[in-house]
């Protein structure tokens, strides 16, 4: 399955983790899931994309784009990826910018999640999983 979601911290960080060759339908579907989370959760609501897996993805930004629906910055915070991949890395970040969206790429979940209870002391502290 290309994209899974589910909650990494229950109401607050959500786990997305993509995987194989994803399809703009993929991205579309991921999206709707982590909209979906994020209205169930705790304001702010944070997203952990895992991108490590990920063998083919998307690569026109309008289609990528067009695919990501836009959530209130009142319930999700920041999107947090974790990703290697030069290309996936810059397509990444020119849709955050088009999407004006609070996105981040870190090497490593470890980084990300600091990152997170950094950026957000309401986070109750959790041990890694």
């Amino acid at each position: 399955m290309p994209v899974e979601v589910t909650w990494y911290l229950e109401d607050r960080i959500i786990y997305s983790k993509y995987s194989g060759n994803v399809t703009i339908e993929d991205v579309r579907n991921g999206t709707q899931q982590v909209k979906k989370f994020a209205y169930q959760g705790t304001p702010l609501v944070h997203n952990i994309a895992n991108m490590l897996e990920i063998e083919t993805f998307p690569k026109n930004l309008r289609q990528i784009r067009n695919a990501i629906e836009q959530l209130d910055n009142n319930i999700l915070g920041w999107t947090v990826i974790i990703n290697r991949n030069k290309l996936l890395r810059f397509i990444v970040s020119t849709v955050s910018q088009l999407a004006r969206a609070r996105f981040l790429i870190f090497d490593n979940q470890e980084d990300a999640l600091a990152f997170l209870y950094r950026m957000d002391a309401s986070l109750p502290k959790q041990a890694n999983r």
